[in-house]
């Protein structure tokens, strides 16, 4: 009877609501992000990295649908090789673009985002890094109510080393919370 309940409720939640991707309106939010990685070479030995983090964001819809904003991200990595392991920190900004593909009026919608980042990554062994990189994103959102969605994205991001000839490239898994400030 509880699984009925909460399964009932839902769905009226779902199709009760709608998000406000128009014109005029904020988007204020971020999403928890998850990565892992193995990496071989031939040059060194094989190495996983583990990354959790957060990525705080406001935007504005100038146009329905499409959001220009700036977003941040912090993050911490772990990354073993053969014995040993060192953790790194990393902190970014930058502007971004998103767009929703289906009607303002849907409940449940489909975004795509890129985003552009600048930062510094900051070693356990005083490696401190300046890197930059892009990120794109794609998902489903489900709204609750006309202002609050959860969002469900899988993303890719390339990040380059600045004086460096390195490059960290990722699939990520990321899971949010936007809440559309209407005018």
């Amino acid at each position: 009877m509880k699984q009925l309940f909460i399964t009932s409720f839902f769905v009226l939640l779902i199709l009760k609501s709608q998000g406000q991707v128009t014109k005029g309106n904020w988007l204020v939010g971020g999403n928890a992000i998850f990565s892992s990685a193995h990496y071989k070479s031939d040059a060194t030995a094989n190495a996983n990295l583990l990354t959790i983090g957060i990525n705080p964001k406001i935007g504005h819809f100038f146009i329905d649908k499409f959001a220009v904003g700036l977003m941040a991200n912090y993050s911490f990595s772990h990354t073993k090789i053969s014995s040993s392991s060192q953790n790194f920190t990393t902190f970014t900004f930058g502007p971004y673009l998103r767009y929703y593909f289906l009607s303002p009026k849907s409940r449940v919608n489909i975004l795509g985002e890129t985003g552009y980042q600048y930062g510094i990554e900051k070693g356990s062994g005083n490696n401190d890094y300046k890197t930059n990189g892009v990120s794109f994103a794609a998902g489903p959102v489900v709204y609750f109510n006309s202002t609050v969605g959860i969002e469900f994205t899988i993303g890719y991001s390339i990040l380059k080393y600045i004086n460096h000839n390195n490059t960290n490239n990722n699939l990520q898994i990321a899971i949010g919370l936007q809440v559309h400030l209407e005018k």
